[in-house]
């Protein structure tokens, strides 16, 4: 099951030749990409469709993209949007997540690219104390080690 859904995305992409992306930019519209799991195989594409940005980009073990490896091969034609998994912003600690932000912002650097947030919005109900914390944390960290906007 989870295979097929993994691979569900790269069966997409092949038939689509950004015709819907060409026709977003002469409206005006910035073209974004949402797609969770393996996109690994598709960022190169997403270049050629001229998508702007593609969100979520997942690390292991939910997705296969690391920051490092999307800054490689991308970094200057897409922008990365997420990289949090939403289990660490709903489980982790304001430590985790600081530290999350730090690392996250060294890889891509201040030189526009990175759209920081997480891979999903908390879902929970009720909410757990350790979710807003979590999200003030990475707002805190974001003006301590991002350019402070």
């Amino acid at each position: 099951m989870v295979r097929a859904f993994n691979r569900a995305p790269v069966r997409r992409a092949r038939r689509a030749d950004g015709r819907h992306v060409r026709t977003g930019k002469s409206c005006g519209c910035t073209p974004m990409l949402h797609c969770h799991s393996n996109v690994g195989v598709l960022l190169e594409r997403f270049c050629a469709m001229r998508y702007e940005a593609t969100h979520p980009v997942e690390p292991p073990p939910m997705g296969d993209v690391t920051p490092e490896d999307f800054k490689a091969r991308v970094g200057g034609r897409l922008a990365m949007i997420g990289n949090l998994q939403i289990g660490e912003m709903l489980a982790g600690d304001p430590q985790q997540i600081r530290g999350w932000v730090r690392d996250l912002i060294e890889v891509m650097g201040l030189d526009g690219g990175l759209v920081l947030c997480d891979s999903a919005t908390p879902w929970e109900t009720p909410m757990k104390d350790e979710t807003p914390r979590n999200c003030f944390a990475l707002i805190e960290a974001a003006h301590e080690f991002g350019r402070g906007a």
